[in-house]
């Protein structure tokens, strides 16, 4: 029996928005190593097609403050079955790299078709605050298992600590890719902020910093919540309204929930259309138990219809959870709806380690949860169709650092569709299946 429901068996007072329907579950197969052993400590992952084979290949960090003085800094090739033999390259150049590596992600930042590695780069915490943010520059198929040349985004280092958020989407509209990140807090004001960096002709940056007004917290999502087609940014309960200009005028701060950071300030977030209606609604988990992370709801909140007043209609999955470290849109099932993955990498009295899987009836009703993996969580996991079989896998490391290996759940789904190879991971963080679209381009 599922611990987690039958610890959390009070509710009432809430809507409740699972144990409503039953729901056919997809069959994934045990998790794999996909580095046989080689790596322990993971800090972050990312997936995408960087050798431009049409499959998902993975991109897997440790950083060396928390892995006992160990770094590795390498993508894996994926094989042709997700069983076989993963083949690891270096990315190389790391010598700058600091001991927390603690965010990363894959994106087409210079415009040429392939994906480049954006990592950041910090001393987690104690007395030297510092905090840098490269991009490796993927050298193109024929070189691509050869060092990454890279540059800096951040021109000089950043007086930050933990930078542990990150997501890249095209902010202003102008065909490059942008950066946003979160930091924990930075070393004159303890403030915790949002920092943009918007990309510029010439692999420059402009920075933007903005305040959360919340006390050494993470979590942040960017996606499309209002009909202006420029992507806007939640965090922690708050949507960040894009104006006009985002590069020039400020950001107009909006409540989804302004009560979530009272019970818990550190969060995980997607945005996606979870109940069909064309509007791009706001999911919300408790990340950690540290910095006042009292248990609390994992939730979805309705889009009230690209307004700025109207209330965002609560939806409770979970009524008491905690250390949701990995939350995730996805069509796990193939049948045209977003659907939630989950990852705990730690337990405490309302939430045991496991993977998750909440199933969508389309109407943003779900199932009682299905547990993938047991005793096995996710730190900063994701979903991908890495065998390029129609179908959306599993890959995360299942702790935070330490000793955590890097795991991947092949969705053992048959093949439906003739599948077209995958270039680009999110729109956001719902992740489109080849065939399946799940919710509007930007």
């Amino acid at each position: 029996m599922y611990s987690l429901l039958r610890k959390t068996l009070t509710l009432t007072a809430i809507s409740v928005a699972s144990l409503e329907f039953a729901s056919a579950q997809v069959n994934f197969a045990s998790e794999k190593d996909l580095a046989n052993n080689s790596v322990s400590g993971v800090s972050s992952m990312a997936a995408g097609d960087l050798n431009g084979n049409g499959r998902g290949d993975v991109v897997v960090i440790e950083g060396g403050r928390f892995a006992s003085g160990r770094k590795t800094f390498a993508w894996f090739a994926s094989p042709a079955s997700i069983q076989g033999n993963w083949t690891r390259h270096e990315f190389g150049n790391d010598n700058q790299l600091r001991g927390f590596l603690g965010a990363a992600q894959v994106a087409d930042m210079d415009n040429d078709g392939d994906l480049d590695l954006i990592v950041s780069s910090d001393n987690h915490s104690g007395s030297s605050v510092q905090a840098d943010i490269y991009v490796y520059e993927n050298p193109g198929a024929g070189a691509v298992t050869s060092s990454w040349p890279f540059h800096r985004v951040t021109p000089s280092t950043l007086a930050l600590h933990h930078i542990n958020d990150m997501e890249i989407s095209d902010l202003d509209v102008d065909g490059r890719m942008d950066i946003i990140v979160r930091s924990l807090e930075t070393a004159d004001s303890r403030e915790n902020q949002i920092h943009i960096f918007f990309q510029n002709a010439g692999s420059t940056y402009t920075q933007k910093s903005i305040d959360t007004n919340i006390s050494q917290s993470e979590g942040l999502a960017v996606g499309l919540i209002d009909g202006d087609n420029k992507p806007d940014i939640t965090f922690t309960g708050h949507w960040l309204k894009s104006p006009n200009n985002p590069r020039t005028q400020n950001y107009t701060r909006l409540n989804i929930d302004s009560n979530y950071k009272n019970i818990n300030q550190n969060t995980k977030e997607a945005i996606g259309d979870i109940d069909g209606d064309g509007f791009n609604d706001v999911i919300i988990a408790p990340a950690e138990t540290f910095r006042g992370g009292g248990n609390t709801h994992l939730a979805w909140y309705k889009n009230p219809g690209n307004t700025s007043s109207a209330n965002w209609q609560r939806n409770v999955l979970l009524p008491l959870t905690n250390n949701t470290h990995t939350i995730k849109l996805g069509d796990l099932d193939n049948d045209g709806d977003l659907d939630v993955i989950t990852g705990i990498p730690w337990d405490n009295e309302v939430s045991d380690i496991s993977v998750n899987a909440h199933y969508n009836n389309g109407n943003g009703v779900f199932s009682t949860p299905q547990v993938i993996e047991s005793g096995k969580g996710l730190y900063s996991g994701l979903v991908f169709d890495i065998d390029n079989d129609g179908d959306l896998d599993i890959v995360g490391q299942n702790t935070f650092a330490r000793s955590s290996k890097p795991y991947i759940y092949e969705n053992l789904l048959p093949r439906s569709t003739p599948p077209i190879p995958p270039r680009s991971r999110t729109d956001g963080d719902v992740i489109i299946a080849p065939m399946t679209l799940l919710l509007e381009d930007e």
